[in-house]
């Protein structure tokens, strides 16, 4: 602190300035009483960070607001995540250490543990409180490996034993797997290992050579290779026997007259054609001598006309030209006489 300073006696220059055209201005000093300004304040004073992480001593007088450099730290409103943002401003509750306006958003995936049994992400970002149940459907076979099937996560999830996640790939239908013995395994479609082929219930049927007898058996009983005919087998076969011969007599006997019908059909078609033929070489007669050669007769009968014609033609012009020649000889003697 200064002594005081409200009436402090200090020189003053009280020269005035005149214009160009008055005397040179005279410098006059007065002594006069002002009052003189407080100094700055240099008490220290203990200050917090705008993020209220620390405190540090400031002059009062040069007092600010500053960051001490550190992550905010505040809880998010997710309640998982906490502020990264370098100490800041705005940063909310500071005694429940909640985030404020200033702070960020968390954008984060949600990465809380995911139920037992349960392989998928949440479908919500970052959040408060127990994550919703997962609507994911999980695709399996059936034990049989027959069926394709679609179990909802949840439920697959909630099987608190390995015979429960088995009852629900069960597919209600026979396994289809072969047991040692030929037959299908008898149990619902299951796990592990099918049914004995000793205690195997499916029937085989044995049937004697005649095929008349027919018995069952289980097949985990002792069954026999074959079965042998009775008597009744025996009569079975001589009446089979009967009616197979008196059958195969009657087919021979229809076959002997379809053969006969068929010979005498053929031998009436033959002698159809005989008739035919015979009748067209009787209307066939030989040509007679003129119908063979009357081309050759006509033609050599021009032949001859034509050089008739012509050696007429030329006697009679030959005969012309001797008159022609004689007749002025005649001439003269008949007029000499």
């Amino acid at each position: 602190p200064l002594p005081c300073h409200d009436h402090v006696r200090a020189k003053e220059d009280t020269t005035v300035s005149l214009a160009p055209w008055e005397q040179a201005a005279r410098s006059q000093q007065a002594v006069a009483s002002r009052v003189a300004p407080c100094p700055k304040c240099k008490v220290p004073v203990i200050r917090s960070c705008v993020g209220s992480h620390e405190t540090s001593s400031q002059a009062c007088s040069e007092q600010r607001d500053y960051s001490c450099g550190r992550q905010c730290g505040r809880a998010l409103s997710c309640g998982n995540h906490a502020c990264r943002r370098q100490c800041h401003g705005n940063a909310g509750d500071v005694a429940a250490n909640k985030a404020g306006p200033g702070c960020q958003k968390c954008e984060e995936v949600c990465g809380k543990p995911r139920p037992s049994g349960c392989e998928h992400e949440c479908a919500r970002r970052c959040h408060p409180g127990a994550c919703p149940p997962c609507k994911e459907l999980v695709r399996l076979r059936c034990h049989c490996g027959s069926l394709p099937l679609v179990i909802k996560c949840p439920d697959y999830a909630a099987c608190s034993s390995n015979e429960a996640r088995d009852a629900l790939r069960c597919c209600r239908d026979q396994c289809p797997k072969l047991l040692p013995c030929g037959h299908r395994c008898h149990f619902t479609c299951h796990a592990g290992d099918c049914s004995s082929a000793a205690k195997c219930s499916s029937r085989i049927t044995r049937r004697c050579p005649c095929k008349r007898l027919s018995v069952k058996f289980k097949c985990s009983e002792v069954v026999p290779a074959t079965l042998e005919c009775d008597s009744e087998c025996e009569q079975h076969k001589l009446e089979r026997q009967k009616s197979e011969d008196a059958e195969k007599r009657k087919r021979d006997a229809e076959d002997e007259e379809r053969s006969k019908a068929e010979i005498a059909q053929f031998e009436r078609q033959q002698q159809g054609r005989q008739r035919k033929r015979k009748a067209k070489v009787q209307e066939e007669a030989p040509p007679s001598w003129w119908q063979r050669n009357r081309y050759v007769v006509l033609v050599t009968i021009l032949i001859i006309v034509g050089l008739a014609a012509l050696l007429y033609i030329m006697k009679r012009g030959a005969a012309a030209a001797v008159v022609e020649a004689v007749a002025p000889t005649i001439k003269r003697k008949i007029r000499r006489k």
